[in-house]
């Protein structure tokens, strides 16, 4: 296990006895702070050995020490300013179960090689559900129990009742592999009498979260102690680093002007700029998330966020989103969620896929650089803001990726659909991706497919109907027609979604069945046959099998010979379903074999529907003037910017 837990346990000890009851539990085991508390894996004996002494010690048994633990990561979390990302990941208990598992796939991006349980979670009552719990390692089921307790406590403010239930197989399987653990409870809840408001509040723990506020999360322990050996480090996280003196805004503009009448280089190559990740993107955890969160509230650029940018040829993304939040946001999300930090955290995963994609080192993710229209075009100077978003087509062209943070509102604007005309025309489908892992939940499933299935251009949301008309007329040029726009919309649109939930998916058929398998059914209902056929030939139970590693076969191997021969193949699937695979090696098969059977179609599609030839479209951009759509676009009858459009 990582060192994390080991973090975990030893707050867990001294919150609930003392650090004299640590420095016992240490002793016990044999071991130092130093031996456990580095934030790398560690053997799973280590772990136990820590829990085995806090046993001894403590009089508990092993099942209360491992519910005490599961509860106490809650607590722990919670206290590091993690409310806000917890509390993201559903507006009910349920819902929040349910999406556990998108959890531990982001965590397997921190953590390559982690093994990360799988819940199932089934409720068809808004008090009750049943809960199913598997894992490769044994002795963690009463885990479980103590985060699910906490996280209703805390969270929902409910008191959650387990009643052990017989375990039967998953679906699909007529028995449990003899290595995995595999528990299942009867749940249920009722509204505890103080409410999660009164939990929160609690005077006589003197470790209660922090007096900032929720809108402030603290340091997690484990950084900190690690920023405590790099004074460097750590002046810059509490602010007491020199500050650069960055050139003013005037400056800036004045400048751009100066070269634009000077210089014989393309104009957007003068003017196209690029912000780095780690200055408008976070972790939950990262404590300038708040920074981060502010810059995305509100599409009104100012001097300070166009110096966020810095000259550059290129960009590693081009970052397409919606300003506004779905109308229902508050309805469907919860209202303690902001949009805004969701956007935040979702520009960070993005940005962390580019850096595994590249060489498979998180490190690099901060330094990864995006186009993002607030930090990249001088708002309070309109000369060059129009000619900024003039370019927007070139601008594309000049990003290696686009990454499109993808809200189930997002067909409904119709900036948002000419971006991603001009992606169709420009950019590279195994290149543009789609960004989904907080937003998709079973409960908001529904509403990206409606999203797509109800997809019309005549639809589209714009502030000013004008430019609607140069929409149109842009679409008209570019296309045979409306209708086969509409179409390759939604072909790509389903393509990509299916592709951001084969990642998902990887993780268990059931969320095969939950995540990808709907968005082939809406292919197919809406007769695209070819992409349909195409999405079928996704299987997940094979690329897991091509992403493990050559000594996963051969632990196996003994205890599948050892079976009758009519179960050698499901006790190989049951295998394979429920082992923890390396998720960049998954995320390369699955990039491989959307590559081959998926983009081929879309080409295709995209030769159908385009007026020009498919090779001619590779090289072309909409030619977009002043006079026309740019210049449209930055009107706004509020005054406010050119982006609020959006």
């Amino acid at each position: 296990m990582y060192g994390h837990i080991h973090v975990i346990i030893k707050d867990l000890v001294i919150s609930e006895f003392s650090e004299e009851k640590w420095a016992m539990v240490l002793h016990a085991s044999g071991y130092a702070d130093a031996d456990v508390l580095d934030t790398v894996p560690h053997p799973d004996a280590v772990t136990f050995s820590l829990l085995t002494s806090l046993c001894m010690i403590t009089a508990w048994s092993p099942d209360e020490a491992v519910e005490a633990l599961g509860h106490h990561l809650i607590v722990f979390s919670l206290r590091s300013g993690h409310q806000r990302f917890l509390k993201a990941q559903g507006a009910t208990l349920p819902i929040f179960l349910q999406n556990v598992n998108s959890v531990h796939r982001q965590l397997e991006r921190e953590h390559p090689g982690a093994t990360f349980p799988f819940l199932h979670v089934r409720s068809d009552q808004p008090d009750r559900a049943e809960l199913r719990y598997f894992s490769p390692r044994r002795g963690f089921g009463r885990f479980v129990v103590g985060v699910v307790r906490a996280i209703g406590a805390y969270l929902y403010g409910v008191d959650v009742s387990f009643e052990e239930a017989p375990m039967s197989p998953m679906s699909g399987q007529t028995f449990m592999p003899a290595n995995l653990q595999a528990k299942s409870w009867r749940m249920s809840w009722c509204p505890l009498p103080e409410g999660a408001e009164k939990i929160w509040a609690r005077p006589q723990d003197a470790r209660s979260p922090s007096e900032a506020g929720p809108q402030e999360a603290s340091m997690p322990f484990a950084a900190l102690h690690s920023a405590m050996m790099d004074i460097q480090r750590l002046s810059k996280i509490f602010g007491c680093s020199n500050v650069s003196c960055a050139p003013s805004n005037s400056q800036l503009v004045q400048r751009k002007l100066e070269e634009l009448s000077t210089s014989k280089m393309p104009e957007e190559d003068l003017l196209m700029r690029s912000t780095t990740a780690k200055t408008i993107a976070a972790a939950w955890s990262d404590i300038h998330l708040c920074q981060c969160t502010r810059f995305w509230e509100t599409s009104e650029g100012h001097e300070e966020d166009y110096q966020l940018s810095q000259d550059a040829l290129f960009a590693d993304g081009f970052v397409s989103h919606c300003w506004a939040p779905p109308d229902d946001w508050d309805e469907v999300m919860g209202e303690e969620v902001s949009y805004a930090e969701v956007k935040a955290t979702t520009l960070a995963v993005m940005a962390k896929d580019i850096a595994l994609g590249r060489d498979r080192s998180l490190s690099a993710w901060g330094s990864i650089t995006f186009w993002v229209d607030k930090a990249c075009i001088p708002q309070d100077h309109e000369d060059l803001k129009a000619r900024c978003v003039n370019l927007l087509e070139k601008f594309i062209l000049k990003c290696e990726y686009t990454c499109v943070l993808f809200t189930w509102n997002y067909l409904e604007r119709l900036w948002c659909i000419y971006e991603w005309a001009c992606f169709l025309i420009s950019q590279d489908f195994n290149k543009i991706f789609l960004q989904t892992d907080v937003l998709v939940q079973d409960a908001l499933l529904p509403l990206y497919l409606d999203s797509v299935r109800n997809f019309s251009l005549k639809k589209a949301k714009c502030h000013k109907e004008s430019d609607r008309k140069l929409l149109e007329q842009k679409i008209h040029r570019e296309y045979v027609s409306e209708e086969a726009f509409e179409k390759l919309m939604q072909a790509t649109v389903i393509a990509f979604m299916a592709r951001s939930m084969a990642y998902p998916a990887g993780r268990n058929p059931e969320l095969e069945r939950r995540l990808y398998t709907p968005w082939v059914s809406l292919a197919w209902e809406l007769h695209m046959d070819d992409l349909a056929l195409a999405l079928a030939s996704f299987h997940s139970r094979e690329f897991r099998r091509m992403a493990c590693s050559g000594s996963w076969l051969e632990q196996s191997a003994p205890d599948i010979l050892a079976l009758p021969d009519a179960k050698h193949l499901e006790e190989l699937a049951a295998q394979i379903d429920l082992h923890t695979v390396n998720s960049v090696e998954y995320h390369n098969v699955v990039l491989e074999w959307f590559g081959l059977e998926v983009t081929p179609i879309l080409i295709q599609q995209r030769k159908l529907a385009s007026a020009a030839s498919d090779a001619d479209s590779e090289s072309t951009c909409f030619d977009v003037t002043h006079s026309s759509l740019g210049g449209a676009r930055q009107s706004s009858s509020e005054g406010t910017s050119l982006l609020g459009c959006y």
